[in-house]
């Protein structure tokens, strides 16, 4: 028994000798994948690192030359720049409350209320998220037509003035908030309908034996359960609304007078309006340090309240 043994074991390395020149075949099978990585995501990150360094006009490319980070310095002192990052914090910190707001109050009702309608709730409430926002900014700019408008003329079949919407700078804004909140305050609203229904039913019932109320079993056992959830829904809202332009294109193109014009808008003034690639790259970089600092503070909360649950 001991020779064939130990011409089993021989075998072995041999057998793995044979296999060793296929290791390349893997590498060799991913190179095109690599090279579509590469062309689509390095090639424009190092472009628009070298466009962001430089006075680049792409109608006047000779006149191109480097800048260092003036790009950068002109930013903080330029006063346009200031009223627009202003007015887009104004816009996410009211855009991102209402929805967690309606939608953790609709998730809740629907959940602990509406046991047999929530699917119905679920399906009328996703409607607005998956349409195409080009379709939303249309529709949605008709209903708000001072003169032809649904609005407006709802307004006035109870006897009121219709204001008309899109030509004062804080009604242009409020209507462009109405619509970022229509068509997202649904994913929150899902979110927390799928977190409320994967929680344990254990503390649950425990805190009701325990006499806690309805209010108390939300703050103190709902909420602190939720909390991983909450600060994940939090970051892709912010990030979202941080980068909304679509909507902003389609029903006021940033009017009136800049009221609505917003970090990504203000961008894309620069670089397709005014032609100034080389400042609109350097606030495209400048948006993606807050976005990645304000990333790295959720992260960061969140590891810290997963470490806190596990110990």
């Amino acid at each position: 028994m001991a020779a064939p043994a130990a011409a089993i074991d021989g075998a072995f390395p041999q057998r793995l000798a044979l296999r060793e020149p296929r290791e390349w075949r893997p590498l060799l099978f991913s190179l095109p994948a690599i090279a579509v990585l590469a062309v689509m995501i390095v090639y424009p990150t190092i472009f628009a690192i070298w466009t962001a360094l430089h006075q680049y006009n792409p109608m006047l490319p000779e006149m191109t030359k480097f800048v260092g980070a003036d790009n950068f310095v002109h930013a903080f002192y330029d006063s346009a720049f200031h009223d627009t990052v202003l007015r887009t914090l104004v816009f996410v910190v009211i855009a991102v409350s209402v929805e967690f707001a309606l939608g953790g109050l609709l998730a809740i009702v629907a959940f602990f209320f509406l046991p047999y309608g929530g699917s119905l709730v679920r399906l009328m409430l996703t409607m607005p998220m998956i349409m195409p926002p080009i379709a939303i900014g249309l529709v949605w700019r008709w209903l708000y037509d001072g003169e032809f408008g649904l609005i407006n003329y709802a307004i006035k079949l109870v006897g009121l003035d219709p204001p008309i919407w899109l030509a004062h700078t804080t009604t242009a804004m409020a209507a462009v908030l109405v619509v970022e909140i229509w068509q997202w305050m649904p994913f929150v609203f899902l979110c927390f309908y799928a977190g409320l229904a994967s929680l344990p039913t254990e503390p649950l019932d425990a805190a009701r034996v325990d006499g806690a109320g309805p209010l108390q079993l939300l703050w103190h056992v709902v909420l602190p359960m939720l909390k991983p959830l909450i600060l994940v829904i939090l970051l892709f809202r912010i990030i979202d609304c941080l980068r909304v332009f679509d909507i902003i294109f389609v029903i006021t193109e940033g009017g009136p007078s800049n009221g609505t014009v917003v970090f990504p808008f203000f961008v894309y003034m620069q670089g397709f309006r005014y032609y100034n690639l080389g400042y609109a790259a350097a606030l495209s970089w400048l948006l993606v340090v807050f976005v990645s600092v304000i990333a790295a503070v959720l992260v960061r909360l969140l590891l810290k309240g997963t470490e806190q649950a596990e110990g």
